[in-house]
């Protein structure tokens, strides 16, 4: 667990469990003092127990900053509003079942987006002005040495699927790699 104290009261920034199950290990972010949902991953208790101390031991400040500098974003507002109007909606919206939505302007999503390709679980990365549906496909055995995983990607401009997709090969940091291109 990570505290930092601000106006004379403890907040708390990050919180690292296994809860659930001793081999699923979460990461909590904060914003203000609202837990976030978590990064999963899985492991045994000692590796996760290290992994944790290594990032607050060497990344605290970062943490820190990160925690006090992140208000309620529009993109996370907007994420949050296409999550409600998928799952309670009672039209098609033009998501796949079990989609997950993420905003593209958090920190995390780079390592939650990947995740997600890597499980073959839909995704739409939010933006200000359109969301990216991201559809994995099945990851061959050079896919899985090479670190990459094959998306079909198919734009959505304030909720109106695009007619098409295109398909590419994405690497460990998705998010990262898609803004490059974008300003390629």
């Amino acid at each position: 667990m990570l505290l930092v104290k601000r106006d004379g009261e403890w907040h708390t920034v990050r919180t690292f469990d296994n809860a659930h199950d001793p081999t699923e290990h979460h990461e909590h972010r904060y914003i203000g003092s609202e837990k976030q949902e978590p990064i999963v991953t899985h492991g045994s208790v000692n590796d996760a127990m290290h992994a944790a101390e290594v990032k607050i031991r060497g990344g605290w400040s970062d943490i820190v900053r990160s925690w006090e500098n992140t208000p309620m974003s529009t993109i996370y507002d907007k994420t949050w509003d296409l999550f409600m109007a998928a799952s309670l909606s009672d039209d098609d919206l033009g998501y796949p079942d079990e989609v997950e939505f993420i905003p593209g302007d958090q920190e995390w999503a780079d390592e939650v987006l990947w995740r997600n390709l890597t499980e073959g679980h839909p995704t739409v990365l939010v933006s200000e002005g359109a969301e990216l549906l991201l559809l994995p496909q099945h990851r061959s055995l050079i896919d899985r040495l090479r670190g990459h995983v094959v998306v079909n990607v198919a734009h959505r401009t304030h909720g109106h699927a695009s007619p098409y997709a295109i398909s590419g090969r994405l690497g460990r940091h998705p998010v990262r790699q898609m803004r490059e291109l974008a300003h390629a």
